[in-house]
């Protein structure tokens, strides 16, 4: 029976120090933005208020320039939110290696988040 634990222990402490070399490879995220974005049509989202009428397009605006106070969500892929439901869950199991293995907010990002293409590339 001790032998059983100390095997047990063993692949366990295995698995840990072997989780966070193949993070990397299992985080790996692929672009959902596959063409640049179209210039319309546009719809208002429900439960949105657009302040929009009224106003007249002043073409482009420069890549340098930011625009505050303007917010976007995006959808997790079914994947993503299948994989962030598999570690929820196997963060509360205590029989899990990713029992309590918490993430940081750039692990969260590299996992669940948008790629570098669709953040920047669009």
């Amino acid at each position: 029976m001790n032998m059983k634990r100390t095997q047990i222990s063993s692949l366990t402490a295995l698995a840990l120090f072997l989780l966070p070399s193949l993070s990397p490879v299992l985080a790996q995220r692929h672009d959902r933005l596959t063409a640049p974005l179209s210039g319309g049509p546009f719809v208002p989202l429900p439960g949105s208020r657009p302040r929009i009428e009224g106003r007249v397009d002043e073409g482009l605006l420069a890549a340098t320039e930011h625009i505050g106070g303007l917010g976007l969500r995006f959808k997790p892929s079914a994947e993503q939110a299948a994989k962030l439901e598999r570690l929820l869950a196997d963060q509360q199991n205590p029989a899990s290696p990713r029992y309590h293995a918490w993430l940081t907010p750039e692990e969260y990002a590299d996992q669940f988040g948008l790629s570098h293409n669709d953040l920047y590339d669009i």
